[in-house]
């Protein structure tokens, strides 16, 4: 059966500090795997009921975001199944990313080095998105996998269609490109980022805190990954594809076209549904799956998932 290993330490620090629920993200305390996932989870529900917090803080504090969380698409693709244990991991990740967006605090992420697209999902729903001069995020996927944990939601909405040629690709930006496409709404020199959390911890007005910081200028990849459409619809297969050759590519930029017509749950939910359709066979690539296969799997991933609402609000402080 798979297991996804636990550092001997814990790979993600959560505390309360002053008037926020602080998250660390570590490289150097190895990869962070589903007890991880669940503390977040609980603090996260219990931070948004606490009117005694005023936001929550998501930190990178060494470089290599992608170190420090388990990047559940590399980790299904090298692994290449999906056993009982697997998925009840990946259920996990999926009620995490969940759990995040229904936070309905302010949200700060403070991020300064390299990022995965499965990471970013854990802070894209966050009100706040602040990067540093050495901010990249990579739209990698691995072969035998899809961008799954709700990303096609959020890529599928980017300007141009650009999420599709992002995820063909492989591309990585930087943070004048994350501007430009709504991924960050701040950037600034992340010596600054001491300063920003010391007034967060403070309840110091977020928005005022951040819009008095100098931005960054310069820097911007975006225009040798440029498509139209059509180049997009026909070429976003093939990064996909590196063990076994995807036959119809059109099923992967199926994802992104009917994200469009979807909340973030019913994405999740649908996710699921297809790591559900590939379970029970080794070494099945998302490559092999049919057109709708994984129909059947819906309303079984809407009950193992069981995505909860919103958690009631007290009034924040302020």
């Amino acid at each position: 059966m798979s297991q996804i290993a636990l550092a001997g330490e814990e790979a993600i620090g959560l505390e309360r500090v002053g008037a926020i629920g602080r998250v660390l993200l570590d490289a150097s305390r190895g990869p962070a795997g589903v007890a991880d996932w669940r503390r977040w989870a609980v603090l996260y529900e219990q931070w948004v009921a606490d009117p005694d917090v005023y936001g929550g803080l998501i930190r990178q504090v060494a470089p290599g975001l992608g170190g420090s969380l388990r990047d559940v698409a590399a980790w299904a693709g090298r692994h290449a199944r999906q056993d009982a244990d697997a998925l009840i991991e990946l259920a996990d990740f999926y009620r995490l990313v969940w759990t995040i967006d229904r936070f309905s605090k302010p949200t700060v992420a403070l991020l300064d080095g390299h990022v995965s697209w499965s990471d970013f999902c854990l802070v894209r729903h966050g009100t706040h998105k602040v990067v540093g001069e050495r901010f990249r995020l990579s739209f990698e996927v691995p072969g035998l996998w899809f961008a799954d944990a709700g990303a096609t939601w959020w890529l599928a909405r980017l300007p141009g269609r650009l999420g599709e040629r992002l995820v063909k690709t492989g591309a990585t930006i930087d943070g004048a490109d994350a501007m430009q496409l709504g991924l960050a709404t701040h950037r600034v020199e992340s010596a600054a980022f001491e300063a920003i959390e010391r007034a967060y911890r403070d309840a110091d007005p977020i928005d005022q805190v951040l819009d008095g910081l100098p931005g960054l200028v310069g820097g911007g990849t975006l225009e040798p990954v440029r498509a139209t459409a059509g180049e997009a619809a026909g070429l976003i297969g093939e990064q996909l594809a590196t063990e076994a050759r995807m036959a119809h590519p059109e099923r992967a930029l199926g994802l992104f076209r009917e994200a469009l017509g979807l909340t973030l749950q019913q994405t999740l939910e649908r996710d699921f549904a297809i790591a559900l359709a590939l379970a029970g066979r080794e070494h099945r690539p998302f490559t092999s799956l049919e057109p709708g296969e994984h129909d059947s799997h819906r309303a079984q991933a809407v009950v193992e998932l069981a995505l909860k609402p919103p958690p009631g609000v007290p009034e924040a402080l302020g």
